[in-house]
């Protein structure tokens, strides 16, 4: 008969075709055998596998069957493994509320080591803290060097340091130990030292040490911070920072007193050099108490610090406020001998009863001005937290960083009572450091708040600022909050908070407005032992419910407790937002509010201030080249609004030399309208341009720049002259010095080089007779003066001791007494006669007068015996002539005038027609004669003579008496008159340039101005005298050489040293001035002047270095104390300057400034607002970003760099995928790119490069400094479902499972395969469906992908075969499917009945995972198909179909088979009938069976075939005494099963080569 042949050399299953099709070398199913590949490398031949055993025995002291691997991670590196048990299930609920494994749940991470080196599995981390789920498979482990990453999107992302677990099971204990996010610092660093006798004191440690000689702190604003490094390197995020640490010198005292002492700013220096030398730090030693990461629930005092969470180093950092980055100034060894010699304990009391709630551990480190040795990468200070997941499914080590994906991230915020997000609070502003000043009525000092008023002495909140204040939660590990406002929040009041207070009662924002009064009162002052107490402003929040954060939402660490909550919200800072940010504050002398004070002609000026601009303040109030004048060239605009801080005292005193400084008023900001110099401004008169100069109040001598704005009403004027009082008679030896005093103030310009002299008090009083200056030499005048102007004289003789700056002035100078409205006498009169005679009442010379031309004379009867006083008056015509003086000296002067020099003026008009001008020297008589055009009538006769006491004509007045007594006040002297608004100074000729003439026999003297009064056009010089000539001398000026000020006796005494001699009565008075016409530059003082904040129109807030526990701040405001539910806020953008005075009586505070820049120079270093900016995340909340990645820094262990746990929300580390295709699943590094398995989608991302396309479309990958680069898709419509767990790689291969399409799939250089096609399709269609969990793991050993599909409730499609006895294979399991896919057939080889939960391939062994342990496959010394320890091998069976000629009936009679010993057929069956089992060839049969064996006939077992179909189909006979089965094909069935046998025996192992049947064709 002809014989059909089967053998098994495609070695692959197929299921899919009908049996007729199967092709020749293919089987239609297959259980625990192997093809194409053996021990012997025989090829095509069928066999049982191998069996597998414990690897390692188990650590667990009792065997608990329901503990399951959930994780697995191979070490190939160095062969071990780790897995991850627990037999806790967890559900599917928010991190906060999920349930949570208890103290008997069974939670550890084992390590094995397959090296041969242990026998047994090591417990590396073991406890309920782990949490572990087995609904939460752990998909995500890598190993980097000997730190293990695991993620099971049940619990945050985790690591363990090997190394550390192993040499120690029990040193990871909690949570805090393990997590990716490190704990992180919450406080800033202390700047005081807790003291305790049974009430919380404390003591500000700021100092400065003379011994110190490093100046580093000097002009900077500094901040301090610090940073825990742990012992896998991992460095955290900064702690907040300190508020910035300065003091400025002499204590914050702007000194009014003028001092040489270069450690005392006074008001001259201030506004002459436009800087403030006070605002450097006067700080070179900082003591600062850093808190160590320690639990908060130690109670006992004696318990030292434990370093529980593997710190081994502290950065101190210090932030310089110009400068955007961190720098290092000190790295503190915490595993140092000595390092717990600095830990000290502050203790944290309930503010309600005072009793101890725990003990905080803080290391004390003392800072001594050194310089930072390390700089920080500028991107901490970005990094303001560290967004690592709350949860992440997927994981993956590539380009040296952590990777997840499909993470949750962010917690959702807290509401109030009525369900408003947010918090609810409303914020103030009061006295810094109210509460330890008890301004609220109650002892507040014994409280954990931070003393405010101590720590930050001259701090203060900025005023004219807007201040909006946010509150940031964070959990135990760092991630925090966006930005949470008040839910008490009416935004029409924070729009109105400008000037109105009132809007904070309804707000998180306020205005702080300006605060006009002094300081100067009787608490919060400068005054309290001088300067111990410096005033300012701080923000304060009020709570206005007794809780922030629910008790569901709050960490609780004790993992004991029925509340343990690790995610909880943890802790709190407030922060500030301040858009008002950048100023200048400018630093003036007075400003002008008329320019001279005087009426110069321009019409613009009236009602403006004029600001002078120079030094640092023509950069702090720029020009705007886009506003030009029109008119006025040079002119330009200005953006800048001026705000007057501080401002001269309304009120003029002349009493008061100091011109006092006060607080500006609470008024808007003044637009500068104009900025130009003097000259651009038009406001300089023609002399000012002549001499290119201008006064010395606006502190510069030529031409300066000069503001305009609207007048400010400072009322302040120039001074050209100050009087001063001698307090004392000088002596003897003293006559160069003068000492005087007025008001116990500093007058601070009285100069060196000023003079000395005395004016009058007012323009119309006389002249004083005592001229100061010191004689030095005689001058001749020359009577030819022809060519030469009023400021110059002709010499006769050259003068010996002449030199510039020298004085002329007559010899003696005489007496101005008379009074101006005085009549003249007339002395002698001739009856009949046109001549008078007319002297004055008293002795005076005149260097000109006027006589009018109408005279009027009265006569007044004064005798008793006369009936009443009568008068007459006689109408006179013209005066003809005046002769003045007698004898030799007389002169006539005959020709009447009508103009007249004025004060060295010209004037026209101002006198009658016919007026006379009468030039007079001094003579032996003081007479001059008056000749009428008619004689005097006889009526005016004397009569009895002069003297009599009748009808004596004893008075002459001459018409127009004020323009007369205006000329009769000019004595004979070289001085003029400056009137400047209330003052009259007395200014002398000053000898500028000497001429030698004639031969240089001859000399003229050019002086500054005018010499003589009688330069008379058509007059000339009257010099027929030789009394005359010897009336004019050189004098030198007595100036002041140096000027000191002292203080006696809480007296300011001023002492001048003159450069000559001079007697001094006491009280005598004294006027200062300059010897030019300059003014002396009084009621100068200091103006301040704050240019209008840069508005920034973003949204950020900067942290304050307020921060605490939730819980802390929970018992606070729950506690009984008066204002509990308040906290002080340690903001600060300013610092506050006293003026006004250096002790009490001198008013102390009168005035205030509000610096924030060192020195307040332009483009000086400036006050920051923070160091770390947040921002208000409208759409936060928490959510699951399943599309996402998002990747740590960088490791490198070379360098010791661990960033790791760092996610900093300032960086871009998040890159999406396309969400249509579902959530990420899995990820997996190969070579520089990153394979990410979504639910429908693979993708591959470029990793630390990008992705361009060339023109033809072909990708080209770039470096770039993306992390996560394009992301391109793999061709094909299939993702991993969400099955990460059936992932598995060899190679360049990838397998897993996409449920979704019932798929299997393979990712290569090809592209995506659906590997399930390959003869399994219907079968994986059917039953991946119906999979819980699919197990995918490669085996190298064999080179198969294994997948496992099980479920515990689903029937499978297949039914395995299972030993249920010694005797039987009877059970069958239908709720799992474990089967292989071999490369080298392109095929499924087999379904296996083991039920693996995971495996790996290890130094090309195989290993799986069942319940806790681990199995090797493939042993040699354990039964064939015998698993998990089980007490039975399983069967090993092969179907296959003889199908040869399908279209044709055939009888299929016997079945014989190449191969082992112990075959056995278990079925055959066609498509009509079915067989008898033929049993192996070692089984005995009994007699009476029907059942028949396999025969050996040399080397080949046959078997007869017997029918076993019991009912007739197709007319054809059956039964058991017939042979064979009729039918197209037969499908046979393989089995081998020995349960017997011994374990090391070789015949367990059972080959299959081939397969035959004799077979008769049917004849039809």
């Amino acid at each position: 008969m002809p014989k059909i042949q089967n053998s098994f050399l495609k070695g692959k299953m197929n299921n899919d075709l009908d049996e007729r099709l199967v092709p020749k070398g293919e089987y239609r199913d297959a259980q625990n055998i192997l093809i194409t590949q053996s021990e012997n490398s025989d090829v095509g031949a069928v066999e049982n596998i191998q069996g597998n055993a414990l690897a390692l025995t188990s650590p667990f002291l009792r065997d608990n069957p329901n503990i399951e691997t959930i994780g697995y991670f191979a070490d190939t590196l160095n062969k071990r493994a780790f897995w991850f048990v627990t037999d806790f299930a967890g559900d599917d609920s928010d991190v906060r509320s999920m349930s949570r494994a208890s103290s008997t749940d069974t939670c550890a991470i084992l390590m094995g080591e397959l090296d041969n080196s242990e026998t047994q599995a090591k417990i590396l981390v073991q406890g309920h803290f782990l949490n572990f789920s087995t609904n939460h498979l752990i998909t995500g482990v890598n190993l980097i060097d000997d730190l293990l990453f695991f993620t099971d999107n049940y619990n945050q992302p985790r690591k363990i340091n090997v190394t550390t677990a192993s040499s120690n099971s029990e040193h990871y204990t909690k949570e805090e130990q393990i997590s990716v996010a490190k704990v992180a610092p919450y406080l800033a660093p202390m700047l005081y030292k807790q003291n305790f006798d049974g009430v919380i004191t404390q003591s500000t440690k700021l100092t400065n040490d003379a011994s110190i000689t490093s100046d580093f702190l000097k002009d900077r604003f500094v901040r301090f911070s610090y940073r825990y490094k742990y012992a896998d390197g991992e460095f955290t995020t900064m702690a907040p920072f300190t508020q910035i640490v300065f003091k400025p010198l002499n204590d914050g005292v702007i000194d009014s007193r003028i001092s040489t002492d270069t450690n005392i700013t006074d008001y001259q220096d201030v506004y002459s050099k436009t800087i403030l030398d006070i605002m450097k730090n006067n700080y070179n030693k900082i003591e600062l108490r850093i808190p160590l990461p320690s639990d908060e629930y130690v109670e006992d005092e004696l318990i030292d610090w434990q370093n529980e969470l593997d710190l081994v180093k502290l950065e101190i950092l210090v932030k310089e406020s110009d400068q955007d980055v961190v720098k290092v100034v000190k790295e503190i060894d915490v595993n140092a001998n000595d390092f717990n010699n600095s830990i000290e304990k502050f203790r944290v009391i309930n503010e309600s009863d005072g009793s101890i709630t725990y003990f905080r551990h803080v290391y004390k480190y003392v800072y001594r001005s050194e310089k930072p040795f390390k700089i920080l990468e500028d991107k901490q200070i970005t990094r303001v937290f560290d967004q690592v997941p709350v949860r992440a499914k997927a994981q993956e080590i590539s380009g040296n960083r952590v990777i997840y994906g499909n993470f949750t991230e962010n917690y959702n915020l807290p509401t109030d009572s009525s369900g408003k997000t947010g918090i609810n609070y409303v914020i103030n502003t009061n006295t810094k450091g109210a509460y330890h000043f008890d301004t609220f009525g109650s002892s507040l000092v014994n409280n954990n708040d931070e003393n405010l008023f101590s720590i930050n002495k001259y701090h203060s909140l900025k005023q004219r600022r807007k201040y909006q204040v946010g509150i940031i939660l964070a959990d135990k590990f760092g991630r925090q909050s966006p930005v949470i406002l008040s839910t008490n929040n009416d935004e029409s009041a924070i729009e109105d908070a400008t000037t109105d207070t009132a809007s904070i009662a309804s707000s998180d924002t306020v205005f702080q407005e300006n605060v006009t009064q002094d300081f100067s009162g009787s608490s919060y002052t400068w005054n309290s032992s001088v300067n111990e107490q410096i005033i300012g402003r701080s923000l304060f929040v009020q709570f206005l419910e007794n809780n922030i954060v629910s008790s569901s939402d709050l960490y609780d660490g004790d993992i004991n407790s029925s509340t343990y909550n690790p995610y909880g919200w943890y802790s709190y800072k407030f922060v500030v937002k301040q858009q008002e940010q950048e100023y200048y504050n400018i630093y003036t002398s007075h400003p002008a509010d008329t320019w001279n004070n005087e009426s110069n002609g321009h019409d613009d000026v009236q009602g403006f201030t004029w600001i002078s601009l120079y030094g640092d303040n023509i950069n702090k109030v720029p020009r705007d080249v886009n506003e030009v004048d029109e008119i006025r060239e040079g002119v330009a605009g200005s953006d800048t609004k001026l705000f007057p801080k501080v401002i001269k005292k309304d009120q003029h005193n002349e009493d008061s030399f100091s011109t006092r400084s006060v607080a500006g008023p609470n008024i808007d900001p003044i637009e500068v309208m104009t900025i130009g110099t003097a000259r651009e401004q038009g406001i300089l008169t023609q002399d000012d341009r002549d001499k290119d100069r201008v006064h010395d109040f606006v502190m510069a001598k030529r031409n300066p720049l000069l503001a305009q704005v609207k007048s400010i009403g400072t009322n302040n004027r120039v001074k050209y002259g100050v009087k001063i009082n001698a307090i004392e008679a000088n002596t003897s030896t003293t006559r160069d010095v003068l000492k005087f005093g007025k008001n116990n103030e500093t007058i601070p310009y009285v100069r060196v080089g000023q003079q000395l002299t005395k004016s009058p008090i007012d323009e119309n009083a006389p002249i004083h007779d005592l001229f100061i200056a010191k004689k030095v030499e005689r001058l001749f005048v020359d009577a030819d003066q022809e060519g030469l102007d009023s400021k110059s004289i002709k010499l006769i003789k050259v003068p010996d001791k002449m030199k510039a700056g020298q004085i002329i002035e007559f010899i003696s100078s005489p007496t101005d007494g008379i009074d101006a409205n005085a009549p003249l006498s007339v002395t002698s009169h001739f009856a009949g006669s046109a001549v008078l005679t007319v002297q004055s009442n008293i002795a005076t010379f005149f260097n000109y007068m006027a006589v009018f031309n109408q005279v009027q004379a009265y006569q007044s009867q004064i005798s008793q015996n006369a009936s009443g006083n009568w008068a007459a008056t006689v109408g006179l015509n013209d005066v003809v002539s005046v002769t003045v003086g007698e004898g030799a000296d007389a002169e006539i002067v005959n020709v009447p005038i009508n103009t007249v020099f004025v004060n060295g003026t010209l004037s026209t008009g101002n006198l009658p027609s016919g007026t006379f001008i009468v030039d007079m020297i001094q003579t032996s008589s003081t007479v001059f004669t008056i000749t009428l055009n008619q004689t005097m009538p006889t009526s005016f006769m004397p009569v009895g003579g002069i003297g009599s006491t009748e009808g004596v004509l004893n008075t002459f007045t001459l018409e127009g008496v004020s323009e007369f007594s205006l000329f009769r006040t000019i004595t004979n002297t070289t001085a003029t008159r400056e009137i400047h608004s209330d003052e009259v100074i007395v200014r002398r000729p000053i000898l500028q340039e000497v001429e030698l003439v004639d031969d240089n026999d001859k000399a003229v003297l050019h002086f500054d101005r005018r010499v003589l009064k009688n330069e008379i056009p058509g007059l000339g010089f009257i010099t027929n005298t030789i009394a005359f000539q010897y009336r004019l001398a050189l004098w030198d000026p007595i100036t002041i050489k140096s000027v000191e000020t002292n203080t006696v006796d809480n007296e300011v005494i001023q002492t001048i040293q003159l450069s000559h001699e001079l007697e001094i009565s006491e009280n005598e008075e004294f006027t200062v001035q300059n010897l030019e016409s300059e003014p002396v530059a009084v009621r100068t003082g200091l103006t301040v002047l704050e240019t209008d904040p840069f508005v920034s129109n973003i949204d950020i807030f900067f942290e304050s270095s307020t921060s605490g526990l939730i819980r802390d701040l929970h018992n606070k405001i729950n506690s009984n104390r008066i204002k509990a539910d308040t906290k002080e806020i340690s903001y600060f953008n300013t610092f506050i300057l006293a003026g006004g005075g250096t002790n009490v009586e001198q008013n102390l505070g009168e005035f205030h400034v509000e610096e924030s820049r060192i020195k307040g120079e332009f483009n000086g270093k400036s006050v920051d607002f923070g160091v770390r900016a947040h921002l208000i995340d409208t759409e936060y909340t928490q959510r699951i970003r399943g599309n996402a990645l998002i990747h740590s820094g960088i490791y490198n262990a070379k360098t010791l760099v661990n960033k790791t746990n760092e996610f900093s929300i300032g960086e871009n580390i998040t890159k999406a995928v396309d969400i249509q295709n579902g959530t990420i699943q899995k990820l997996y590094a190969e070579d520089t790119n990153l394979i990410i398995f979504q639910e429908n989608k693979v993708n591959i991302a470029a990793i630390d490069k990008d992705i361009i396309f060339t023109q033809e479309g072909q990708p080209l990958s770039t470096a770039s400094k993306v992390v996560i680069g394009q992301v391109v898709s793999v061709a094909g419509k299939y993702g991993i479902s969400k099955n990460p767990e059936s992932f598995a790689v060899h190679g360049n291969r990838k397998y897993f499972a996409d449920k979704n399409r019932g798929t299997i799939m393979r990712l290569s250089r090809d592209g995506l395969t659906p590997i399930s096609d390959a003869g399994m399709r219907s079968f994986f269609r059917d039953n991946l469906a119906k999979a819980k969990l699919i197990y995918g793991m490669y085996d190298e050993q064999k080179n198969k992908y294994v997948v496992s599909l099980q479920n515990d409730t689903e029937v499978m499609t297949r039914q395995h075969e299972i030993a249920s006895s010694s005797t039987s294979t009877s059970r069958l399991d239908q709720k799992y499917a474990t089967l292989s896919y071999d490369e080298a057939s392109k095929g499924w080889v087999s379904f296996y009945t083991y039920k693996p939960t995971f495996g790996f391939s290890l130094s090309n062994e195989f290993y799986t995972y069942n319940n806790d342990k681990l199995f090797q496959h493939y042993r040699d010394d354990v039964q064939r198909c015998k698993f998990y320890s089980n007490a039975n091998p399983d069967p090993a069976n092969i179907e296959f179909v003889f199908n040869d000629q399908p279209s044709t009936i055939k009888n299929f009679h016997t079945i014989d088979y190449e191969g082992s010993t112990g075959w056995q057929m278990s079925s055959a069956e066609t498509d009509m009938h079915q067989a008898f089992p033929i049993l192996s060839s070692d089984t005995t049969v009994d007699a009476l069976s029907i059942a028949v064996n396999f025969v050996n006939k040399e080397n080949k077992y046959y078997g007869h075939i017997r029918n076993n179909t019991t009912t007739t189909a197709l007319n054809q006979i059956v039964g058991v005494d017939l042979s064979g089965i009729k039918g197209y094909f037969n499908k046979v069935k393989m089995q081998y099963w020995k349960p017997t046998e011994a374990i090391a025996s070789s015949v367990n192992k059972a080959e299959l080569y081939a397969v035959s049947s004799e077979t008769v064709y049917s004849s039809q």
